[in-house]
Order: C-alpha cells, then structure tokens, then sequence
C-alpha cells in the first residue's frame, strides 16, 4: 500500500471543511478554491497529490488526526462512499469492514430476512430462531443486536 502524504503536506496543498467532508485546493494556480478531486464510478472520491492518486476518505483521515491509518480500513459509517465528513468515517480492519458490509443494494443486514407472506416486513433471526417480525429492515436488525447477534462475524 502506498504511504498517504504526511498532515503537514496535505495542509500545504488542501483545505478540509471536517462539515461537508470536501477539499478544495489551495496551491494550484487556476485551482485554487475549487473542489478537489473526481467522483469515481464505484462513489469513491479520489484527489491527486504530488502525482499520486489517493482515496478522499483516507486523505480525510490522516488530514484531521494526522496519522496513516496503514493496514486499517477508513469506514464510511452511513455507506455512502462519497461522503468523506469526518464525523462519519472510523477505522475498521479489513476483517470487519468487510463483515458489516452489506452487499448489493438489495441486500439486507446480518440476522435479516424478508418475512414471507407478510408483504413488507422483515424478520430477525439468531441461530435459525425466530426472533420477531418489524417493518423495517433496520427495526429487524436492531432486535437482532439486542438477542445477542453481532454486526460482525
């Protein structure tokens, strides 16, 4: 993994608003003020420094507590890879990071199934024991949590 630019630099180069979760830059002539980096097709954001690309939302990181989280994976905490406000990033493992995800837009969260002919409803499972019927898929997951399951493997 490349090493990100250190806090010092990216202050150089970047100004960081921790409220919207953007950078503008500060440096480039014809640039300056304007937003920084692209929106990919996956929606991750990403900003080029010294010639390097780099995910927003690791720069986002190591510009407010100024260390490279390395190895750690910068979560976005409402799933919204765009949304880089540092309030809504935290250092997972890859281990973690990857077993709260929630695949495909269809899917649901851990302990979660579509009730059957019930409609709309959603049923929350521990260990193949059925542990209510709720509206949402949220409500379901919560009673979930609160039975004893775990938001990781």
């Amino acid at each position: 993994m490349i090493p990100l630019p250190s806090q010092r630099r990216l202050h150089e180069k970047l100004a960081y608003s921790p409220e919207t979760g953007e950078f503008r830059h500060r440096l480039v002539s014809g640039r300056l003020g304007r937003r920084a980096g692209f929106l990919k097709p996956d929606g991750y954001r990403q900003i080029k420094i010294d010639g390097i690309q780099y995910y927003e939302h690791r720069i986002a990181w190591v510009y407010v507590h100024g260390v490279d989280p390395e190895e750690m994976d910068v979560d976005h905490v409402n799933r919204v890879r765009s949304d880089n406000r540092i309030e809504n990033l935290r250092l997972l493992s890859h281990h973690d990071n990857t077993a709260s995800r929630v695949i495909g837009s269809g899917s649901l969260p851990r302990g979660v199934v579509r009730a059957k002919q019930k409609g709309d409803f959603y049923c929350a499972r521990l260990k193949n024991r059925h542990v209510g019927t709720y509206p949402t898929p949220e409500e379901a997951h919560q009673a979930y949590l609160d039975a004893g399951g775990s938001a990781f493997t």
